[in-house]
């Protein structure tokens, strides 16, 4: 009997790669920037966006005036590799502010929403594909803008936007048409803002025109909540944002106009809880950002104007369901621009924060529950930065520049560690050269080199071995030959269950089921 006969249990596959020995950790650093749209006298790049899958491929959207015309351009990179040349996806009038938004879910599938000449516009992209003909999706001819686009796990994408005082939300199945356009609530003075949890459950938030921060909930599929109130205050509060985690616990975050930060939680289908302050500080504030990694530990970064010295960028940092941490300052001070900081969180809690700084684009970096890095120059010049991680730990920073030809987009990744992402076994052919064989794909993702070894065993019995060095981006099938004691059992057993499990250092641990052996 070979291996193709074997059907199901005992027959188990280790495979255990000890990852990153061709590369230390200070070798991870920001690549060399650069530029994403075309660098031409006349045309002006703004309002970019970015956005990373679990794979690490990103994509890029933006607009580009040109001509007299706003063009919202995209372009795309694949893991390891190069960004490709920008393609356009609208063309909208140029005194309008298309301010074009992107979300990817865990397979690479990108949809983009903007402001249109029609209205709200949306497309869509597989993963390693074109971008479809673009759809209005909010009711045409009517004034609508501020949208904003969240997706989850499988595909499912949700977008808010503001038209005529009122907030409005369409949703869309993976591959599907975008639904009809639903009411929310009335519109306050900022855009509202929108998180959406693994399951599709979706949270809003916003401000309103006399005071206050409003939330609707949606569950995947389902309909919008009354609003709820979150804070009552006469104050007007600023710039709310929202993050929730893997199971749909959600984190608020606003800013009084008397100065403060404060921030609200929910625990999923549960009430707001009282609002707490994290800076009570009256000084002026901008920008908060939150976020928040699938256990529900949250991170929040501002911006301080502290005279004389200029902005700060302060940070705080809080365990699920606990309280925040006193702010800590990360080394921005001395710049009197807008840093326009900007956050996001890896699976593992660990954040990267970018920001303007008197250096230029400046990025740190924050372990899970520890203390951030010191802050590392991307590019000696630039504003509006941008920032997205994936799950584990790629990230990819845009931002523009201006220069002699104009103001153009510019980005740089950073590259986790290297690790094992991919190992799939399967039989070898009946006439394989080396005998009873099972051949085993892996892939490496990230920077630097994996190495390790695969091991086979039956039960408990170790039944083949074999070693391997690869380097990141790279693919590879090994064919581990069963020794003596393995082709034994196996030609003897009919019963079998086959299992793969990875584990070692970088690499997830799991185990599945083999199929097809």
């Amino acid at each position: 009997m070979g291996l193709r006969a074997l059907s199901a249990t005992a027959l188990a596959l280790l495979a255990l790669a000890t990852v990153g020995a061709a590369s230390s950790a200070a070798a991870r650093t920001w690549l060399s920037p650069v530029d994403l749209s075309a660098n031409w006298r006349g045309p002006v790049a703004w309002t970019p966006q970015v956005a990373i899958d679990s794979e690490g491929d990103a994509v890029a959207v933006w607009t580009l005036e040109n001509g007299g015309k706003g063009i919202v351009q995209s372009a795309s990179r694949p893991a390891g590799g190069a960004w490709s040349t920008p393609v356009d996806l609208d063309t909208v009038r140029s005194y309008s502010q298309p301010c074009p938004q992107v979300a990817v879910d865990s397979d690479g599938n990108a949809v983009a929403v903007w402001v249109g000449t029609e209205g709200i516009r949306s497309a869509r992209r597989r993963a390693g594909s074109a971008w479809s003909t673009p759809v209005t999706i909010s009711a045409r001819w009517r004034t609508a803008s501020d949208p904003q686009v969240a997706i989850d796990s499988k595909g499912n994408a949700l977008v808010v936007w503001t038209r005529h005082g009122r907030i409005e939300s369409a949703s869309r199945r993976a591959a599907r048409a975008w639904s009809a356009p639903v009411d929310i609530a009335a519109a306050g003075p900022f855009p509202p803002r929108v998180a959406i949890d693994s399951k599709g459950d979706a949270v809003v938030v916003w401000t309103l025109e006399d005071g206050g921060v409003q939330s609707a909930s949606r569950p995947a599929g389902g309909a919008w909540s009354a609003p709820v109130t979150l804070s009552a205050t006469a104050s007007r509060l600023a710039n709310p944002q929202v993050a929730v985690d893997s199971k749909g616990d959600a984190v608020a975050i606003w800013t009084p106009e008397d100065g403060g930060v404060q921030s609200a939680s929910r625990l999923a289908g549960g009430a707001w809880s009282a609002p707490v302050t994290l800076s009570a500080t009256a000084q002026r504030l901008t920008n908060p950002q939150v976020a928040v990694d699938p256990k529900g530990d949250a991170v929040a970064v501002w911006s301080l104007f502290d005279s004389p010295n200029g902005f700060t960028v302060k940070s705080a940092q809080r365990l699920a369901g606990g309280a925040w941490s006193a702010p800590v300052s990360l080394p921005a001070a001395g710049d009197f621009s807008d840093p326009h900081a900007r956050l996001s969180i890896d699976s593992q809690g660990d954040a990267v924060a970018v920001w303007r700084g008197p250096d230029g684009i400046q990025s740190a970096r924050r372990p899970a529950g520890g203390a951030w890095s010191t802050a590392v120059s991307l590019f000696g010049r630039g504003h509006d930065p941008e920032v997205a991680v994936n799950p584990r730990g790629d990230a990819v920073a845009v931002w523009l520049r201006g220069g002699e030809y104009g103001v153009v987009l510019r980005a740089a990744s950073y590259e986790a560690a290297a690790r094992l992402q991919r190992a799939r076994a399967y039989a070898a052919p009946a006439a394989h050269p080396e005998g009873t064989t099972v051949l085993v794909r892996l892939r490496c993702r990230g920077h630097g080199s994996c190495r390790g070894a695969v091991k086979l065993y039956f039960e408990h019995e170790l039944i083949a071995k074999r070693h391997f060095a690869l380097a990141a981006h790279r693919s590879r099938t090994l064919g581990v030959k069963l020794n003596r004691r393995g082709r034994e059992l196996v030609h003897n057993t009919h019963r079998h269950r086959l299992k793969l499990e990875l584990s070692g250092r970088g690499v997830k641990n799991r185990t599945e089921v083999l199929k097809g052996l």
